[in-house]
């Protein structure tokens, strides 16, 4: 929830996170000086909503590729850049 609900985004569509990649200056765009706010899908009740529809939808489909064996995890809770190296080395 906290890494979900972290996300802000300025009126450009620069993005931070409050925790893993936080603007140098609270709430503002480092970018463009603009405020960020947080978008209303990154609220806990809408991630909740989400989480759900995941298990219930997503879930089953992982299990599913994963007996294919076309399924590739990354682990997102590393640096961007070590996720995206996971991303390359996958594909």
């Amino acid at each position: 929830m906290e890494r979900l609900s972290g996300r802000r985004i300025c009126p450009d569509e620069h993005i931070y996170h409050i925790e893993f990649n936080p603007p140098k200056h609270t709430n503002v765009c480092d970018i463009d000086a603009l405020p960020l706010t947080q978008r209303e899908d990154d609220t806990p009740d809408f991630i909740e909503k989400r989480l759900n529809a995941y298990h219930k939808q997503t879930e089953p489909l992982l299990k599913h590729y994963e007996k294919k064996r076309t399924l590739h995890s990354v682990n997102g809770n590393q640096s961007i850049e070590k996720v995206f190296k996971d991303i390359i080395k996958s594909l």
